[in-house]
């Protein structure tokens, strides 16, 4: 499935939030001036409806004129791109029938998206819809697509049009990609929003503030609805409305997923819809995996089922994640207890097995363990057991929908994961409760990183990580981006580059020291350790100090008050820096930077060289790099290094370990590394041979420490959505990749194959 497709069916299902009814005509109506996306999305959105049996039409109102009347007249975004909406609007609603309703579709200039950085959907730039487009130029108005309204800007349009019926639903985080609507009289709980909601972007790296942190204020403030990022408007002729309160539009990549939970006016239903007929296989697990828990005497929410639908019931009920969120800020005593319940429902919810399931054994026989260590092991497990999925009702936890069912698998990975979901779900918990107390609590703390691993492993394969990859890549918030552009925003540009950039800098003679013996720390040292030698690492934790990193002593700040601030340079690797970066100003440091393993910024120097020219003509690249394992070196390896040099002035190639090659191929080198390493620096077309770390090696971080222009390959990728992603940010950052045909005639392969076969008739 490639992303055009995800996509696509994401549009599609984009308004399926709000329920139209069936049998009913639908008339999207268009302005005729919007651009390429939002016709594709209208597009998307009308074959939807004829798929499901619907009478739709998309229209072109200059090109229009029919007395047939719609009980449905969409304008999707159109009112965005006309220079008179009143006139626009009246003409829509001349074909809207008696009891018909008009839906206005349109983005909000006063957004929270725009707040936090995203840029202008019609200019292209920061700010220009918070400003009202005052900034906007009579000479650059012809290059600008339309513009977005504020709230007030569309009430008064459509009362301008004769419209007095309204019913307003604020969409987040916009209407192509909607996750969370909510009619203007309801207010979501803070900590729904923090654990529901993940901000999308047209401009993700522009972007400088979290809108989640932003949302819970704002909610607390009274201003959720006005700094909506977008909005639907429902126009009744007969003051009758959907009667819908609150919507979740949930899609992850596959059409046997997506699906829209709906909730009802007087907030006691919820229905949870599939949203493509592909998703009638979903209702039916949830079905099943319902009737399973009940034969365990595991309390479940009263559901009814269809055969694309479920509708719970909810009388006096209150969901789980805000009762604990409540119960833990008063009483942290019930809170643990409570806990201990939902801890007892998941040990209760299966019998035990003595299987293992094997994805789980893989990663049990990583860390060496043995199953009689691993606690109970489910026949059954229910991942979705968890905070975010219980209701509470009369002193009783009960389970909602039950979307996932694994066999065998320890009951300690679910308590993992109800921990977990806490933790996301409820906002500043770690004040009240420490993740390691709740870890000890459950005897999950000697084990943590394999019961993590374990969790992340059905994280990732639920939220279908492996698909959706390139899509989250381009509309996921970027954590670099927000902090990389606060930090622009704190500093000069010279001490911008100085403190985030230029790493290696000032160097020189001087002793390089690294302050902070964490991951950041240990990372720095993999990368960089053997072409600049760290001569001491620094840590306030004095528990810490007298140990050693990758051969290097971890040590007391205060050594720096023996020092002259010119004799050495200090590279800060910890991800909350800003109090080191205090501290060692205050202590007169003035050669000093930051280190951050995803920025795009910082990598090694850039070999100082002149261009090579090759028949009157510059080679196509400067910086290439070609990685692999180059056992048994042969000539396909030397065809790969020559061709690669015949395109770029510098190649350097990345060796993998050993320890790489078994834990990634599953095999053993004939060559030990350092052998390897040498032959191929020994190569006359390379100019640099280094090694490829363990657990850095993927393209992202070869490019961030080489800032190459091109990767040179051999025709064996595949086309996952890891490697198209991985191809897409070489692109974006303006490097290629180029692949050369493989020597058919030779393989490492197939001379290990050889060897093998030899060495096996002799014996």
């Amino acid at each position: 499935m490639d992303l055009r497709e995800i996509e696509n069916d994401i549009l599609k299902g984009s308004f399926t939030w709000y329920e139209i009814g069936k049998d009913k005509t639908i008339l999207f109506f268009k302005s005729g001036h919007e651009d390429k996306f939002i016709n594709h999305w209208i597009s998307e959105l009308e074959e939807y409806y004829r798929n499901q049996g619907a009478d739709a039409v998309c229209v072109t109102a200059s090109a229009f004129d029919s007395k047939k009347k719609f009980d449905v007249v969409i304008l999707p975004c159109s009112i965005e791109f006309v220079d008179d909406p009143v006139s626009f609007v009246k003409t829509a609603l001349s074909y809207l029938s008696v009891n018909g309703r008009l839906l206005i579709m349109a983005n909000n200039r006063l957004g929270l998206r725009y707040f936090c950085g995203d840029k202008d959907y019609h200019t292209g730039r920061q700010f220009d819809g918070i400003d009202g487009y005052i900034k906007i130029s009579e000479q650059n108005k012809k290059y600008v697509s339309g513009r977005a309204f504020s709230k007030r800007e569309l009430m008064n349009v459509i009362h301008d049009a004769g419209i007095n019926r309204t019913c307003i639903y604020s969409v987040f985080p916009n209407l192509q990609l909607p996750q969370l609507i909510y009619r203007e009289d309801i207010i979501p709980s803070v900590d729904k929003i923090h654990a529901q909601y993940c901000p999308l972007y047209y401009n993700r790296n522009s972007v400088y503030l979290y809108e989640n942190s932003l949302l819970d204020e704002l909610i607390q403030n009274g201003v959720f609805h006005a700094i909506a990022n977008a909005y639907v408007i429902e126009c009744s002729v007969d003051d009758n409305f959907s009667g819908l309160a609150y919507a979740e539009y949930c899609i992850n990549g596959l059409r046997e997923d997506a699906i829209v939970k709906r909730c009802n006016d007087r907030l006691d239903k919820m229905q949870t819809i599939a949203i493509f007929n592909d998703g009638i296989k979903k209702i039916r697990k949830i079905k099943e995996n319902s009737l399973i828990l009940r034969n365990r005497n595991i309390p479940v929410v009263e559901t009814y089922y269809s055969e694309s639908a479920t509708e719970m019931k909810y009388n006096g009920t209150e969901m789980g994640i805000n009762y604990l969120s409540r119960l833990v800020r008063l009483d942290k005593d019930k809170f643990l207890k409570e806990l201990d319940r939902l801890k007892s429902m998941i040990f209760e919810s299966s019998e035990s097995s003595n299987l293992l399931n094997p994805d789980v054994s893989k990663i049990v026989d990583k860390y060496g363990e043995k199953i009689e260590n691993l606690g109970k092991i489910l026949t059954h497990a229910f991942p979705d057991m968890c905070v975010s999925r219980v209701v509470y009702e009369k002193g009783v936890f009960k389970l909602s929908e039950q979307e996932h069912k694994i066999d065998n698998i320890p009951a300690n990975v679910l308590v993992f994961g109800m921990i977990r979901d806490v933790y996301a779900n409820i906002k500043d918990l770690s004040k009240y409760v420490e993740w390691d107390e709740l870890l000890d609590r459950y005897g999950l703390l000697e084990k943590k990183m394999l019961w993590s691993d374990i969790d992340w492993m059905y994280v990732c394969r639920y939220r279908h990580d492996d698909i959706v990859k390139l899509w989250r890549e381009r509309y996921e918030l970027s954590e670099n981006a927000v902090n990389s552009n606060r930090k622009k925003m704190e500093l000069s540009i010279q001490e911008y580059v100085r403190v985030f950039v230029d790493l290696f800098k000032n160097i020189g003679n001087r002793k390089l020291i690294i302050f902070g013996s964490g991951q950041y720390a240990a990372k720095f040292l993999q990368r960089y350790g053997k072409r600049y030698p760290v001569y001491r690492v620094l840590d306030n934790n004095e528990k810490r100090q007298g140990e050693v990193l990758e051969n290097v002593m971890i040590v007391s700040p205060d050594i720096l008050k023996e020092m002259k601030p010119d004799e050495y340079k200090i590279i800060i690797c910890v991800k909350q820096f800003e109090n080191v970066l205090n501290q060692i100003r205050s202590m007169g440091v003035v050669n000093y930077s930051v280190f951050d393993p995803e920025s795009d910024l910082q990598s090694e120097p850039e070999p100082k060289m002149d261009r090579s020219i090759v028949n009157g003509e510059k080679k196509k690249y400067h910086i290439g790099y070609v990685a692999g394992v180059f056992d048994l070196f042969h000539k396909g390896h030397l065809n790969l290094l020559r061709r690669a040099k015949e395109q770029c002035d510098y190649l350097i190639a990345g060796v993998c370990t050993d320890e790489w090659v078994s834990e990634n191929k599953n095999t053993s080198t004939f060559i030990p590394f350092e052998e390897r390493l040498e032959i191929v620096g020994a190569c006359k077309y390379v100019d640099r041979a280094v090694e490829i770390p363990l657990y850095d090696s993927g393209i992202r971080e070869a490019w961030r420490l080489y800032h190459f222009d091109v990767q040179f390959s051999g025709n064996d990728h595949d086309d996952s959505a890891g490697w198209i992603a991985d191809k897409r940010f070489l692109e974006e950052r303006g490097a290629d990749i180029v692949f050369f045909p493989y020597t058919q005639s030779t393989s490492s392969t197939k001379l290990k194959e050889l060897i093998n076969s030899r060495l096996k008739n002799r014996s």
